[in-house]
């Protein structure tokens, strides 16, 4: 039977594939389950190469095994799409992801040409986190804080990628819209987020600079503020969850200030969980979900999206509580 419906869960709010098929309960056909997608996977990427579009090949290459290509080496669908199609921030985004997976001969190269493309995107100098913490360099770990607190979003594209992973896999799977089946549809967008997993960076470096004596700075917890709140305001649910954990740290000698971050973080556990919960027969709106994604870039959106169409509040009753404790 394959990947069915009652293993999509929240795939479509962020769940990899292999947590999809533990929690859902999957776990015991993994090995069959794995082999099947190996099989389709392959299948997939052969007819993604022959489609020869940016999508395609970028799709192509979020498919390949990284075990059969050499030390830092990185599929030649990634860099033919980047090349193909040099303006395109989001192939760009997947470009330098999969580099830094493999720490590629090129990777300052790639990582520059990302900060030409999308200047105002803070998570495209990350790598100047990364690199200040590196050295040791409390200066410069501060103002890197700063120059990510202070672009105009921070994004890892993740509705714009998980649109055209799906719509890639329909074509070369002959799926149309008008005749897309829901399981189709479904089983799309489970194959899609588990692709979509190398997008996600390391998040470690904002919690390695906001922790410690370092905070004994005054200008350093003055970043560590400004660029939680930024992660807060993210376009991608697991950023803004780690935007408020890290909130809920800075604000621990302020029990006012802890208390608005605890309210924030159950506002926000409201959205991701409601929305998540299948409605009936296992059905999770996957339709809905992805057609709102084609409009938006914020995951919240999506959720709230769903919401409405479950007729459920936008904000928790007084008495709901978090499933996952105070999210801290």
């Amino acid at each position: 039977m394959g990947l069915r419906t009652h293993c999509i869960g929240m795939t479509i709010s962020g769940l990899s594939l292999l947590a999809c098929l533990s929690v859902c309960g999957c776990a015991g056909n993994r090995t069959d389950a794995e082999a099947e997608l190996r099989v389709q996977a392959s299948r997939d990427r052969a007819e993604l190469v022959l489609r020869g579009t940016p999508n395609s090949l970028a799709t192509a290459a979020l498919l390949s095994d990284p075990s059969s290509l050499g030390p830092g080496a990185v599929p030649a669908e990634i860099q033919a799409a980047a090349a193909a199609a040099p303006g395109r921030v989001d192939i760009a985004w997947v470009e330098y992801v999969l580099c830094l997976r493999v720490q590629c001969t090129n990777l300052k190269v790639v990582e520059g040409r990302l900060k030409q493309l999308d200047p105002a995107n803070g998570w495209v100098w990350v790598p100047d986190l990364n690199g200040a913490l590196a050295e040791n360099d409390s200066a410069e770990v501060t103002a890197a804080l700063n120059r990510i607190a202070h672009t105009d979003r921070m994004t890892v594209y993740w509705n714009p990628l998980l649109i055209l992973i799906i719509d890639e896999l329909g074509y070369v799977r002959g799926a149309t819209k008008p005749g897309d089946s829901a399981h189709s549809l479904e089983e799309r967008s489970v194959v899609a987020v588990g692709l979509l997993q190398p997008v996600i960076p390391p998040l470690r470096a904002f919690a390695q600079a906001c922790e410690g004596d370092a905070l004994n700075d005054q200008g350093r917890r003055r970043a560590c503020e400004e660029v939680t709140a930024r992660l807060v305001k993210s376009e991608e649910a697991i950023t803004q969850g780690l935007g408020l954990s890290l909130q809920a740290r800075l604000a621990k000698a302020d029990p006012l200030a802890l208390e608005r971050v605890r309210e924030q973080r159950r506002q926000f556990d409201y959205l991701v969980i409601e929305s998540s919960r299948p409605r009936f027969f296992g059905q999770f709106d996957t339709a809905l979900r992805l057609e709102t994604a084609r409009s938006t870039t914020s995951e919240s959106d999506v959720m709230r999206a769903v919401l409405t169409a479950r007729h459920k509040p936008l904000q928790p009753p007084p008495d709901w509580k978090s499933s996952v404790g105070e999210g801290q």
